[in-house]
């Protein structure tokens, strides 16, 4: 693939910069509404996830990549999450 190819235009580095205001507004949102303390939680997390793999795939051009480049990130948000399981098992049985 060519670099010219590579490259997005700027509207649709717009339409994402825009998708993470909306999702942070969305964040603040969601902090202000009772949602039990799952929800308090859960619903956070993914909206950041989602906010994290708009950057990580736009702006740090990931989509482009291919093999294992793609895959390194995905191997670190799968030790993260299992790390976050035994934090939050460990806080549950306390």
């Amino acid at each position: 693939m060519s670099e010219e190819s590579r490259t997005l235009r700027y509207g649709a580095y717009v339409l994402v910069w825009a998708g993470l205001l909306l999702l942070t507004l969305l964040t603040v949102a969601a902090s202000r509404v009772f949602a039990g303390v799952l929800g308090h939680v859960a619903l956070p997390l993914l909206i950041a996830t989602v906010k994290a793999g708009l950057v990580v795939f736009f702006f740090m051009h990931l989509k482009y990549e291919r093999g294992i480049f793609r895959s390194i990130p995905l191997a670190v948000v799968l030790v993260f999450m299992v790390l976050f399981l035994f934090l939050f098992s460990d806080v549950a049985f306390r």
